[in-house]
This record gives structure tokens, sequence and C-alpha cells, in this order.
């Protein structure tokens, strides 16, 4: 088993909030702390009966320091005769695969793709549309302070994999074709609001006035504000539909 030497590892420990005593320990990297998916049936039946919080105890540990510290804990709680809902005095999970490892799954892998009636049918589960009840849940999910607070853990202090490397000529050439195919245009033309047709509506006088685009509305109209000629910030007031003029207000329709 190959551990991971980089010091990116702690260990944590769930606790009862009014006793403060701990109920679980666990070791981890990133985000996995503000977890509550993925644990045993004892941590959930204590954890949804309990106003429960989480505590880092050691952080900047390798994978092997982090083990350690973990079995360490656990074994000093239960020697005080804290019950834990631990499954086991600390856990060897979670390692590294190793090189060749990597490289069976990845033949693996290539071999399922090859396989065409593999490739079909992952191919519809992937474009088969979500629900409307589905994609509000995931919209909620998405909102919940947690979640994000564990995407931003996730690549916080990370270097991206590809930072510094250049595309080569070969998947350039393949983006510029796919780029120019006419249905391309078209679809990224509807997508794109700015060439969306503007209806602006005087609120006083009820008077509408139709623009081909947003830029026509910027550069045909003399008395908009110096801070709407920046088309970020009158995107802004269009969202909030809260453009003012020198005497009027505008409300603002796409089509």
């Amino acid at each position: 088993m190959k551990l991971s030497i980089d010091k990116i590892f702690y260990v944590y420990e769930w606790f009862d909030k009014e006793t403060q005593i701990p109920f679980y320990v666990g070791k981890g990297k990133n985000g996995r702390y503000l977890e509550h998916k993925r644990r045993n049936q004892k941590f959930l039946d204590f954890y949804n009966t309990h106003k429960c919080d989480v505590r880092l105890v050691y952080s900047n540990l390798t994978e092997a320091e982090a083990f350690d510290k973990e079995y360490e804990l656990t074994k000093y709680y239960l020697a005080e005769g804290i019950n834990l809902s631990n499954i086991t005095i600390g856990n060897r999970g979670g390692f590294t695969h190793t090189e060749n490892a990597l490289r069976k799954i990845s033949e693996a892998s290539k071999r399922c793709w090859n396989n065409s009636e593999y490739r079909a049918r992952m191919l519809e589960v992937v474009k088969k549309p979500k629900s409307i009840e589905g994609r509000k849940n995931m919209s909620k999910a998405q909102q919940r302070l947690d979640v994000k607070l564990k995407q931003r853990n996730a690549h916080l202090g990370k270097i991206p994999y590809n930072k510094g490397k250049k595309m080569s000529k070969e998947y350039c050439n393949i983006m510029k074709e796919a780029l120019n195919k006419p249905e391309t245009k078209d679809k990224m033309s509807k997508s794109n609001n700015s060439n969306k047709p503007l209806i602006v509506i005087d609120t006083y006088t009820n008077n509408r006035y139709t623009y081909y685009n947003i830029n026509e509305f910027i550069r045909t109209q003399d008395y908009i504000e110096n801070i709407y000629r920046d088309k970020r910030n009158l995107w802004r007031a269009i969202k909030q539909n809260d453009y003012y003029s020198r005497d009027k207000r505008y409300k603002f329709i796409l089509k």
C-alpha cells in the first residue's frame, strides 16, 4: 500500500455540543471532516439525535502520520470509557493507488469504452435529461453553505492540472473545427444574451423602445449614465431591474 507523503492530512473528531464529548474520530484531507455521507449507521444515529459539531485535532500530517494519530486518539478515548461510533480502532483505508494499479484501471476503462454497446449505453445515461424536481433538488444542494465550503476546500491550495501547459496543435485544430461549424455558431448565438433584442420601457410614459441588442442601446443613447457604459454594469442593472437615468427609470425586457 502506497501512502501519500504530502502534508495535507489531518485528524478530526465529531462531538456532542452539549457535553463536548467526542463520538467519532476520523482521518481525512480537504473537506472530508464536513461530510455526513459515507458514515456508518451508528454515527448517523447519534448525529441525527444530538446537536453535533466537528473540530480538527491534528493537521499538516502525512497520510501515515494521520493514520497513526487517528489510531492513538481512538485508543485513548476507548480506554477512557468513551463510547465511539468508530467501527475499528483506526482504519488503513483510503490509500493512494500504485502506478501499476492505475495503469490496470486505465486499460480496463479503455476496453470498456471500446465496446460499442457499453459506450452507447453510457452515452444514453449521460444524455438522459434530469427531471424538473431533480434539477431543483440539485440547485438547492449547491446553495447549501456546507456544500459550498466542501467544494472550496476540495480545490483550496491545489495547483490546476493544466496550469502552464499549452494545448497541443492537434487539440487546437479540433476545437477550431468544432467552433466553426454552423450549428455550433447558431447555438452559441442563441445562448448569448448580448445578441438578444432588448426592449426598453419608460415607466413614466409607458413608451416602448426596441433595440437590436445591448451594444446598440449603449452606442445610440446619449442619455445613458456613464456607469452603464460598461456592459457588465448594465447587465447587472437589467438582472436587478434597477436601471436609473438622470430623470427617468426604465424597465428592460430581453426577447
